[in-house]
């Protein structure tokens, strides 16, 4: 995946994920059997659907929460914001 491709995934995320409340969208940019290492779970978080229900919880629990990128820098498979 091209570095622009990969910058695209990550706005998707934030923009569409997060700030719409679209999870739907996770379908198309995580794999099924993705492993999430989240702050606030005790354990790794396994599989999309496990994924996509904890971040549910969480968009319920911060239902304001809205995310804004000034920045993305990537380079091969790491990005930062």
């Amino acid at each position: 995946m091209s570095i622009a491709a990969n910058k695209t995934t990550v706005r998707r995320y934030f923009e569409e994920a997060l700030d719409k409340r679209n999870l739907d969208v996770l379908d198309e940019i995580v794999t099924p059997a993705c492993i999430i290492h989240r702050p606030e779970a005790s354990e790794p978080i396994r599989g999309l659907e496990a994924f996509k229900h904890a971040l549910e919880r969480i968009l319920q629990t911060y239902s304001e929460f809205t995310t804004t990128i000034h920045d993305l820098n990537s380079r091969g498979r790491s990005h930062g914001m």
